[in-house]
């Protein structure tokens, strides 16, 4: 649970023995990329919505110092494709701060561009991806950088790895 307290500190997120727990009793899943040493470079924890018959990507993270080489871009095609592949739900749900939501749309997201929560200065807009083939969303054009390039020697390591599912004990996450 390292790269969640680095990522996501106290007081804004919950503590992280407080995920832990969540996660011990089965309320999130653990999702994570992993270099072949073992380090988790990415991890995301989802929840099933089972009422509602989504999932939904409660937290995503990559490792600082790892930010901004493509390696979220593509850890989140990963987790989709790998939630996908269950045939279990129809979509990913999300809630990103307003500074985010462009890279989400980038990543093929739908922006519903509904403001779901504040905490202080930070605001959460509500996204989706669908998991399967779903009638056209009309996203709103927006002028949006292009996506950078993935370093290679990046790419070359994090395929190696994939998408892993954390079953049991909480290791060096």
């Amino acid at each position: 649970m390292e790269l969640f307290s680095v990522s996501f500190p106290p007081p804004i997120e919950p503590p992280v023995m407080q995920i832990a727990s969540r996660v011990s009793n089965g309320f999130y899943r653990v999702l994570y990329m992993a270099l072949s040493d073992g380090t988790v470079i990415a991890m995301a924890l989802i929840v099933d919505l089972k009422k509602t018959g989504a999932f939904h990507l409660d937290y995503f993270c990559v490792r600082p110092g790892l930010r901004g080489g493509g390696i979220g871009s593509l850890f989140f095609k990963e987790v989709v494709q790998y939630l996908a592949k269950e045939r279990k739900y129809s979509m990913l749900t999300l809630e990103a701060k307003k500074e985010l939501t462009t890279w989400y749309t980038r990543q093929g997201c739908f922006n519903f561009e509904v403001q779901s929560d504040e905490f202080g200065a930070f605001k959460w807009y509500m996204l989706m991806i669908p998991l399967c083939s779903m009638p056209v969303l009309k996203q709103r054009e927006t002028s949006q950088p292009p996506a950078r390039a993935l370093r290679k020697n990046s790419i070359t390591r994090v395929l190696k790895s994939g998408v892993k599912e954390l079953k049991g004990v909480l290791n060096s996450i």
